[in-house]
């Protein structure tokens, strides 16, 4: 069996026909289950067009197509810009986050400067100033936003 026949097999095979057989006359006869289609073609064809017509009339008859390389035909297109800018929401959820976070760095100042006077009355309020701090974390947390603990102060 030549090359020629063989890919034709394949091909037909792929648009859901199947080989039945040759007939008497030296043609090839394909059978569709799907459609109930018949179609039979030249086992040697004369013509060098034959099988591209034989491809496009068995698509035809079953409704399905080959795929098909596209050599040197790709098209550029354009891609749509993303849209990065912020719903309302995040909007204020961004400002929100940042007030927190301005917030807890005044916080943190405050400890450095309580935790560098050693009194008793620093040390209560470097206490209220930590409890306050980590109230802040807490709802930094739920925002997603995740800040660093105070450490190594002495209370």
């Amino acid at each position: 069996m030549s090359g020629y026949v063989r890919e034709f097999l394949r091909d037909a095979e792929l648009l859901g026909f199947s080989f039945i057989g040759h007939s008497g006359s030296g043609h090839l006869l394909f059978y569709s289950p799907d459609t109930g289609a018949h179609y039979s073609a030249a086992y040697s064809p004369s013509d060098w067009r034959s099988r591209r017509n034989a491809i496009a009339q068995l698509e035809r008859l079953s409704g399905r197509r080959l795929p098909r390389h596209k050599n040197g035909k790709h098209r550029h297109r354009r891609q749509t810009p993303l849209d990065t800018t912020l719903t309302p929401v995040e909007q204020r959820t961004a400002e929100k986050v940042a007030a927190l976070q301005a917030e807890a760095e005044v916080l943190r100042r405050r400890v450095e400067h309580l935790a560098a006077q050693p009194t008793r009355a620093a040390a209560a309020e470097t206490r209220c100033v930590l409890t306050e701090y980590e109230h802040l974390r807490r709802r930094l947390a739920q925002l997603h936003h995740i800040i660093d603990p105070i450490e190594g102060t002495a209370l």
